[in-house]
């Protein structure tokens, strides 16, 4: 079964759930594995639905955002 925008929409939110809700969460070394898993996900994601959009996905998952203080739980 193909995913849909709704289950796109969760992994993206999960993975800024994840980016913000950690006490490491100001280390940069933290946010730069959340990236690659952002960035391999994406590769693999495009890979199984051709109409995949890649860049909306990364915005979404806030790709490349280092969080402020006041952003983390």
């Amino acid at each position: 079964m193909a995913m849909t925008k709704k289950d796109y929409e969760i992994i993206a939110y999960t993975i800024r759930a994840t980016r913000y809700g950690h006490l490491l969460a100001m280390r940069p070394e933290y946010q730069a594995g959340i990236d690659s898993t952002v960035r391999h996900l994406a590769i693999r994601l495009g890979m199984d639905n051709p109409r995949f959009d890649e860049a909306k996905f990364l915005s979404a998952c806030e790709y490349g955002k280092m969080p402020r203080n006041d952003e983390v739980a």
